[in-house]
C-alpha cells in the first residue's frame, strides 16, 4: 500500500515545490479548499464546550486567516498542476460541508461529514494553546514577516470563540514573541490558528488513513516539541507497553532532493518520474514503518528490538537502491537508521523530508501524550488520556507524520 498525503495549509497556499516533492513521495496528494478554514463546524461549538444537545452558529470557532491574494495564488497553482488534477493525482477537498445556518437546532449538531469529535478537538486545542513554548514555536522566525503583512491586511489574524475563557474561567495566554502589545494579540491569533491546524489535520488524516505533510517550519518546530514531550511521557509511563512504543521514535527516515533541480522540473516531468521503482520503494517504506511499529510494540528487550529493526532497515535500503539510481539527476539520497536526531532540533537542511512514525496506535494519542506536559494540572488530564487509550486500543498504526526541511540532519 502506498499512502495518500494531505499538505497541511497555512496562511499562504502550498508552493509548487511542496506539491512536486509530495507527488514524488506519495500516491494521491490532497490540498484543502481555500474556504475550509475552521477548526470544526460552527454549529457544534455549544455541544463541544457545554455538552448541551443544541446546534447553533454563534460565529467563528478558531479560523485560520489568509495572506494577501491567497485564493488567486491557489487557483494559479492548480492551473499549473492541471495535468495532475486531471489524473486525480492532485485533488482539492474539504474536511466537512458547512451546514446552512437555520437558527438553533435541538439534538446532535450537523457535522457535514467532519470525522472528528469536536469536544475532543476543543479540549486538545485548549491544552496545547495554553503552552507558551508552543505559541512561540509556531511563530518563531515568522514574526518579522508577519508583522509587515499585518499592516496590509485584516484577514491574516482571526479571532474565534474557542479562544474565550472556558467554563472554568481559564484564559489562554498571549504569545510572548514581541514586546509590542499591539502586535502581540494578532500574532497570538495566528499562533493559535496554527496549533488548531496541527490538531485538526493530524486527526483528519488519522481518520482517513492519510499522511499529514507539515511543510511550514513553524509546524515542524511545534511538532518536534510535541513529539519530544510524547517521548518523555511514554518513557516515564506506568505501563511497559508505553515504554516500548516510544522506541518507534528512534526510527529516523530522511529523503533528500536538491530543491533547485526539483524546481527545474514541470509537474508533467514529475508525474513521469512516478515509475515502477518509485512504487516499489514507496510500498517498501510503508512496510518498514508498519514493521517497526509492530517490533517496538512486541519486543520486550532493547537488544531484540535493535536486531529486528536493523534487519528491516537493511531490507528497505536494498529496495530503495533502484529509485536512488533512477533519480540521481535530482541528487536524491535516502537515509534510514536508528537514532533520535530527528527530534533534537538544529539547523534546517534545505531539500529534506523527514518521515516520523507515531509511537502510539493513533496520532491523536501521540498529541494527547505531548499535550499532557503542556498543562499545569496534568492530573486532571489523566482520565481523558485513559479514555482515548481505551477507544484506540484496537487500532492499527497511524500513517505517521511528514516534515519538509526538518530541523536536523543525522550524520552519515
Amino acid at each position: 500500500m502506498i499512502y495518500d498525503a494531505l499538505i497541511v495549509p497555512t496562511e499562504t497556499p502550498s508552493t509548487l515545490r511542496e506539491i512536486k516533492r509530495a507527488l514524488l513521495t506519495y500516491d494521491q496528494i490532497l490540498l484543502i479548499d481555500p474556504s475550509d478554514r475552521e477548526l470544526f463546524p460552527r454549529q457544534a461549538f455549544i455541544a463541544a464546550t457545554r455538552g448541551m444537545p443544541f446546534a447553533m452558529d454563534l460565529g467563528p470557532v478558531r479560523p485560520m486567516g489568509k495572506g494577501i491574494g491567497y485564493d488567486e495564488r491557489f487557483e494559479r497553482t492548480l492551473e499549473y498542476c492541471k495535468t495532475a488534477v486531471s489524473q486525480n493525482t492532485l485533488k482539492v477537498i474539504s474536511t466537512f460541508t458547512a451546514p446552512k445556518a437555520n437558527g438553533i437546532t435541538i439534538g446532535g449538531a450537523p457535522l457535514g461529514g467532519y470525522p472528528l469529535n469536536p469536544a475532543d478537538i476543543y479540549q486538545f486545542y485548549r491544552s496545547l494553546a495554553s503552552s507558551q513554548d508552543l505559541l512561540t514555536d509556531v511563530i518563531g522566525h515568522d514574526a518579522y514577516a508577519l508583522k509587515r503583512e499585518l499592516q496590509n491586511t485584516d484577514g491574516l489574524a482571526m479571532t474565534g470563540l474557542a479562544d474565550n475563557s472556558d467554563v472554568g474561567g481559564t484564559s489562554l495566554p498571549i504569545a510572548e514573541v514581541v514586546e509590542n502589545e499591539q502586535l502581540a494579540e494578532p500574532l497570538t491569533q495566528i499562533a493559535r490558528a496554527r496549533i488548531g491546524a496541527i490538531l485538526k489535520y493530524s486527526g483528519y488524516c488519522e481518520a482517513k488513513s492519510l499522511v499529514p505533510i507539515f511543510g511550514a517550519p513553524s509546524y515542524t518546530r511545534a511538532l518536534g516539541r510535541i513529539l519530544n514531550r510524547a517521548r518523555t511521557f511514554l518513557d516515564a509511563g506506568t505501563t511497559e507497553d508505553q515504554f516500548r512504543r516510544s522506541r518507534v521514535l528512534d526510527l529516523a527516515h530522511e529523503e533528500f532532493l536538491v530543491d533547485e533541480r526539483l524546481d527545474a522540473l514541470s509537474v508533467d516531468d514529475v508525474l513521469r518520474l512516478r515509475s515502477t521503482a518509485w512504487g516499489q520503494q514507496a510500498v517498501a517504506r510503508e512496510h518498514l514503518f508498519e514493521a517497526i511499529f509492530k517490533i517496538a510494540d512486541s519486543s520486550r528487550e532493547d537488544d531484540a528490538f535493535l536486531e529486528a529493526a536493523a534487519k528491516e532497515i537493511q531490507d528497505y535500503r536494498k529496495a530503495s537502491e533502484s529509485l536512488v539510481r533512477e533519480r540521481e539527476s535530482l541528487g536524491m539520497s535516502i537515509k534510514c537508521d536508528l537514532g533520535i536526531g530527528a527530534l533534537k532540533g538544529g539547523i534546517a537542511t534545505v531539500g529534506l523530508m523527514s518521515l516520523i512514525e507515531s509511537p502510539l496506535q493513533s496520532i491523536a494519542m501521540t498529541l494527547a501524550a505531548g499535550g499532557v506536559l503542556s498543562l499545569e494540572k496534568a492530573k486532571e488530564y489523566v482520565p481523558k488520556w485513559r479514555e482515548i487509550q481505551a477507544q484506540t486500543a484496537d487500532l492499527k498504526r497511524g500513517a505517521g507524520f511528514a516534515f519538509y526541511d526538518f530541523y536536523s540532519r543525522l550524520p552519515k
